[in-house]
């Protein structure tokens, strides 16, 4: 994963690493005030300043490197300061929903960028069909999605992007949107893109957006515990790209 920085500029460099140091500083120092002041926080605290100071400490040395090579340093910082985080402000307030979705939209964004290219138009088509069977029969046939889901964010993982219900209800106050479903309509909307252009891109995200909020209105409504987002993604997509290929088809 170092080789990704491998090419980076010193000033890039040197700024992701301040970036970093000062986020670390105000994560330390918020560790510190009322109403998070507890022991363990405040080991978080230290841990956070001592993250701080790694990244200063990267600044002053990305200004004498000489040559390039492996920036083990910068690799090292995103990670360390997701399990920083995790483990000692996973069980305040600040991070379901605020930090918990930061973090899940970062990993979403990743994982489209980095996977999206390994796909082929035939192999997105065969992948969605069976995908979506899946999906389907996971959440209604057997209900594994649904516990594993439950299971994973009882432990406050980021895996989702959670959002608040309206109006909030005794037992389920948040709807969640899994990490595979990002990737899912990532991927079709990447891979639209590649087939057709920007403009049928753009149409069959704004959709497909479209059809997961309409999914979210009807699963608040009827109280809907688990839906298969696959199918509300799919449903938006595929009409998009059966017309674009009717249209392409006629001139």
């Amino acid at each position: 994963f170092s080789y990704t920085f491998s090419d980076m500029q010193k000033r890039r460099a040197q700024l992701f690493c301040l970036l970093f140091g000062l986020t670390a500083v105000a994560v330390g120092t918020t560790a510190l005030l009322d109403p998070f002041t507890d022991s363990w926080l405040f080991t978080g605290s230290l841990a956070a300043y001592g993250l701080a100071t790694f990244a200063f400490l990267a600044i002053l040395y990305e200004q004498r490197r000489k040559g390039a090579g492996e920036r083990w340093y910068t690799a090292v910082l995103p990670p360390a300061f997701f399990l920083l985080l995790y483990l000692f402000y996973r069980g305040t307030p600040i991070w379901v929903p605020y930090f918990f979705n930061v973090f899940a939209i970062t990993f979403a964004v990743l994982i489209t960028l980095y996977l999206a290219s390994l796909f082929t138009w035939k192999i997105v088509l065969i992948f969605a069909g069976l995908l979506t069977v899946m999906d389907i029969i996971l959440v209604f046939g057997t209900g594994t999605m649904g516990q594993a889901a439950v299971t994973l964010l009882d432990l406050r993982l980021p895996i989702a992007v959670v959002l608040p219900r309206i109006p909030i209800q005794d037992a389920l106050h948040f709807s969640a949107l899994g990490l595979g479903d990002f990737f899912f309509a990532g991927l079709l909307a990447t891979q639209t893109y590649k087939k057709f252009d920007q403009k049928t891109a753009v149409t069959s995200a704004l959709i497909m957006a479209f059809s997961l909020g309409f999914t979210y209105v009807i699963q608040v409504y009827y109280e809907i515990e688990f839906f298969p987002a696959t199918l509300s993604i799919i449903c938006g997509w595929l009409p998009v790209i059966i017309w674009k290929m009717t249209t392409k088809r006629k001139t």
